[in-house]
């Protein structure tokens, strides 16, 4: 067993939009899901504002301890019981991802140590490697310009 970390973007793909004339039309990005995957499909009489709950991984750990107290301090939880969708700010994620380029770049442990630390580990090969996939992997999230319609969601399970 080990503690399992993901940031989940969750993003809405709307089933209506309306054009100039004020006519409703399904909109493309709905057309298109639907026809990838039938099954999304839901009947007006049903559903008639509906869209589609998209929901997919950008980042995961596994036993990144100081990522996980990072974002249990930034989210201000105190313990670390299972943690399903705690929404994270935009500007948390532009926080750690600078500071995890600055931690790898000195690979300075006495800085690591206060402003990262490894309360359950030490500042060892895997800190480091941890501290370089977690710049690795926010980069991506950020600098992905699709990526600014999703809300961010931390989850972590034992």
């Amino acid at each position: 067993m080990g503690l399992d970390m993901r940031l989940i973007a969750n993003h809405c793909i709307p089933k209506y939009d309306y054009n100039e004339s004020g006519d409703r039309l399904i909109t493309p990005a709905y057309k298109k899901f639907t026809e990838l995957y039938p099954m999304a499909r839901t009947p007006d009489e049903l559903f008639p504002a509906s869209g589609i709950q998209v929901n997919w991984v950008v980042a995961s750990w596994r036993n990144a301890w100081a990522i996980h107290d990072w974002f249990l301090s930034e989210l201000r939880f105190d313990d670390d019981e299972v943690l399903d969708g705690v929404p994270v700010e935009w500007s948390a994620i532009g926080r750690l991802y600078a500071l995890c380029t600055k931690l790898y770049l000195s690979k300075n442990e006495d800085v690591a140590a206060d402003e990262l630390p490894n309360f359950r580990g030490s500042i060892d090969d895997n800190y480091w490697q941890d501290i370089k996939r977690t710049g690795e992997q926010l980069k991506w999230v950020l600098d992905n310009p699709l990526m600014g319609e999703t809300v961010l969601e931390y989850q972590a399970s034992w």
